[in-house]
């Protein structure tokens, strides 16, 4: 389907825009540009673009060829031959070293390739609007017809096939690595498993050792203090045992001193209070070896705890170093373990990004070169003496009432009456028309096109348009666009390209402003009315 997108954008249904009113304008700006000669050529032509439809994804192709977009391609390192190295070391801290260096590779020193394809436009602005702005079916003769043809196509094919065959063997590459990283986590799992398991049996055997060994000493010790303390039990018994036999007779003195003392002896008397010195004497004498025993007791029963607690704090310690070795064992392999994760998650988002890559390219081959549609995009292509011009698609401006008409009363010239009139639809094609013009200026096949075309499209070689053109610009003198003096001075010219055409020379050229401020006394605030 051909779509022909209109140059102007009228919003009020009741003002359309005709023909003889669209061409009128198009000679207007072609005369409004400051600082250029008269134009030599004026003609409407069309950029063409066609949109394909690929999976309910459009895609929008320049067939001037002025475009090309870069897809950056993945080209990721391979680690499959550092995961074979990896597999060979024993140590568990080598391996993660082998495996951290692969997520480097993979997360930081990614490389990239990219491909141009011919053609295609992803200028967001472009696309948007390509894919908003319709228009009618009717045919018109082009300037240009499309340089990125089939035969283009056709290579652009090639080159994707290409790209993509290298994706699909980086793609099989990333599923052996990816085989090879999965080998490597089991062993790693059963390998780490069984050296957990190895300590767990070796370190029980350590504590069991160290238990029976604690055992031997509590029964030693236990057997010591209970030797000790018997010692000290017969040795302070038997003191005590001298004192109390002391005491025992001193006693049986004094009672037989206490009969003397019955019968007057006064010498007895005193002998008894000197026995009863002697008793309490004795009595603390006995006091000071129990004390003494019970002290010498508690001081090897100190001993013996403090030599039971130096056991438990080794047994105690002993427990903590292997749980010590035992959690570093798991740290290490889970960070192996983690390592393992780490690349793998690594490789599968490559993996991805691999198919997304692809994904882009196979939708590219899916597009037959004629079954999009062809949106012709309009513009006004002026010819200079000394270069082209061009001017791209214009909507009315919506401005209206006294904010308008001041604008227009001091508007200095045309081109300012111009603009305030017209409006772009959109700048976001200026760059390619640029490169229209650039090509016009130079032998390209776009000139060449231009050169066999120019007589046949130039409005100003033709009477019939040229009588339109007269008629837009009377009706769009009415409007108030222009001033009459500026309707005079265009009108003059169309004179004089009629006068060309008939080969006479009846007119001659005099010089005149086109561009003069217009007169306050021309302007009104009535509102525009259209034929």
């Amino acid at each position: 389907m051909q779509n022909y997108i209109p140059y102007v954008v009228v919003d009020d249904a009741q003002n359309q825009i005709q023909t003889e009113h669209e061409l009128a304008i198009a000679l207007l700006l072609a005369l409004s540009r400051e600082g250029r000669s008269e134009p030599m050529a004026l003609m409407k032509t069309y950029y063409p673009f066609r949109v394909y439809t690929v999976d309910d994804e459009k895609y929008v192709f320049d067939l001037l060829g002025m475009s090309e977009s870069e897809k950056r391609l993945l080209v990721p390192n391979d680690v499959t031959e550092m995961l074979i190295e990896c597999a060979k070391v024993e140590s568990s801290e080598d391996k993660q070293v082998w495996l951290n260096t692969g997520i480097t590779l993979l997360e930081d020193e990614q490389e990239y390739a990219t491909i141009s394809v011919d053609g295609l436009i992803e200028h967001e602005k472009i696309v948007d609007y390509l894919l908003e702005v319709n228009g009618s079916d009717e045919v018109d003769v082009s300037l240009f017809e499309p340089l990125f043809t089939k035969k283009h196509f056709t290579a652009l094919k090639k080159k994707l096939i290409k790209a993509q065959k290298e994706i699909l063997e980086r793609v099989e590459s990333t599923e052996q690595t990816k085989k090879h990283l999965e080998k490597i986590s089991i062993v790693i799992r059963e390998e780490q498993d069984k050296k957990i398991a190895t300590f767990l049996k070796e370190s029980k055997k350590r504590l069991d050792t160290l238990f029976e060994e604690k055992e031997t000493a509590f029964k030693e010790l236990d057997k010591t203090f209970k030797k000790d303390s018997k010692a000290i039990d017969n040795e302070t018994q038997e003191s005590i045992e001298a004192q109390r036999l002391e005491y025992e007779n001193i006693t049986q003195e004094i009672e037989d001193l206490e009969i003397k003392v019955t019968n007057g002896d006064r010498d007895a008397k005193r002998a008894i209070g000197s026995l009863n010195n002697t008793l309490k004497q004795i009595t603390k004498k006995i006091q000071e070896l129990e004390n003494e025993r019970t002290k010498r007791i508690s001081e090897i029963e100190a001993k013996v705890a403090a030599e039971k607690a130096a056991w438990e704090e080794k047994i105690n310690s002993k427990k903590l170093q292997e749980e010590e070795q035992e959690a570093k064992l798991e740290e290490t392999h889970n960070k192996t373990l983690e390592a393992c994760t780490k690349l793998l998650t690594k490789i599968e988002e490559v993996e991805k990004t691999l198919n997304e890559d692809h994904e882009k390219i196979s939708k590219l081959l899916k597009i037959k070169y004629d079954k999009g549609d062809t949106k012709y995009l309009p513009f006004y292509l002026f010819k200079y003496e000394e270069d082209y011009g061009y001017y791209p698609p214009v909507k009315l401006s919506e401005e209206s009432g006294v904010k308008k008409t001041l604008k227009l009363l001091f508007a200095g010239n045309l081109e300012q009456k111009m603009d305030q009139r017209l409006i772009p639809q959109t700048d976001a094609f200026n760059n390619l028309l640029e490169k229209v013009l650039n090509n016009l200026n130079v032998e390209t096949d776009l000139s060449q096109q231009y050169n066999e075309l120019e007589t046949e499209l130039n409005i100003l070689e033709s009477r019939e348009i040229l009588d339109k053109v007269e008629v837009g610009l009377y009706q769009i003198m009415e409007w108030q666009w222009i001033s009459e003096k500026d309707y005079i001075a265009v009108q003059r010219y169309l004179v004089q390209q009629l006068d060309i055409l008939n080969g006479g020379n009846i007119y001659t050229k005099q010089e005149e402003v086109v561009m003069d401020p217009i007169d306050p006394s021309d302007v009104t605030v009535a509102p525009q009315q259209t034929t």
